[in-house]
């Protein structure tokens, strides 16, 4: 007879189904974790579009103040460049039309009263002294050319040599007294006159002949 053989439990039996309502539980929980990542990335990409619309506003902003800043200060540049013309000039920069204004030297206030106030420093030092009197001098010639033409340009120029001739004669009588005594004594007219065409060139850019050097200094 033959034995009847136990049949034991199977360990690679598969597991029981789930039932429909844990699919449904399964289910919902892997959607919202889906979600959950989506929303994740959303919100960084939200946080970088507005990071970095912020800063597009704030570039937009100083570039916006920095136009302004440009613009004032042109605006007080032009203001400042016609306030001090419009003593004698009309805004397109022409002589008044009444023909009693005429440009004169004391229209440069400032640079004339510099200019008349200079004094050497009688420290003998002459070599850097004709600086601060040229600046002056080519600062007043330049308005004199700028705003001037014929006879009216020839009488402010003369003036203008006429008040340099003081301030150069002042400075070798200061500065140069003693060299200039001793060309005097020793007859050395011509190294006199030398002198005074190099300072004159010193101050005016210019070069002069010795007759011509004496002519202006004896203004």
């Amino acid at each position: 007879m033959t034995g009847v053989k136990e049949v034991g439990a199977n360990p690679t039996a598969s597991a029981p189904p789930m039932s429909a309502s844990e699919a449904a539980a399964a289910g919902r929980a892997a959607r919202k974790s889906v979600e959950l990542e989506a929303g994740q990335v959303m919100v960084a990409q939200a946080a970088r579009q507005a990071s970095e619309a912020k800063e597009n506003l704030e570039r937009e902003r100083a570039e916006q103040e920095n136009e302004y800043e440009r613009e004032d200060q042109n605006e007080k540049r032009d203001t400042s460049e016609l306030s001090k013309q419009s003593k004698w000039f009309g805004i397109d920069g022409k002589l008044l039309e009444n023909g009693d204004i005429k440009w004169v030297l004391e229209m440069e206030q400032e640079l004339l009263e510099a200019l008349l106030k200079w004094m050497p420093s009688g420290n003998g030092d002459v070599a850097k002294q004709p600086a601060a009197l040229s600046r002056l001098y080519l600062a007043l010639l330049e308005a004199i050319l700028t705003h001037t033409m014929g006879e009216e340009q020839a009488a402010q120029i003369a003036r203008l040599d006429e008040i340099l001739a003081q301030k150069l004669t002042l400075l070798m009588d200061t500065d140069l007294k003693d060299l200039m005594d001793l060309l005097k004594e020793t007859g050395q007219t011509e190294t006199l006159q030398n002198v005074k065409s190099s300072i004159y060139k010193q101050t005016t850019g210019t070069s002069i002949s010795a007759r011509a050097a004496d002519q202006f200094y004896a203004k």
